[in-house]
């Protein structure tokens, strides 16, 4: 009877400590998956920038575009007037 006693204990114990090994792998487990799930959001804010900043580049590469259209244009509208005030000044 005092063996079984003993073994009753034993393996009480022995429950006892795989369920704290349990729970203690549940919570590593759940802390590991609220890491990742921060990561992902992570990269999801990140990706999310990064197609904002594009966007910003590309506006700003097509002004960048059109103010080089403009300055060509008054480039030549300057030589143009240049030449002919030459020309008036030479008659």
């Amino acid at each position: 009877m005092t063996r079984a006693k003993h073994s009753l204990s034993t393996a009480s114990i022995s429950l006892q400590q795989y369920e704290n090994e349990m729970s203690d792998l549940v919570r590593s487990k759940t802390e590991v998956e609220c890491v990742i799930e921060d990561y992902a959001q992570s990269s999801e804010a990140s990706e999310t920038r990064r197609l904002e900043i594009t966007e910003q580049l590309a506006a700003i590469d097509k002004r960048v575009a059109r103010a080089s259209e403009r300055l060509v244009e008054l480039t030549t509208e300057l030589e143009a007037r240049t030449a002919e005030e030459r020309q008036a000044r030479e008659r």
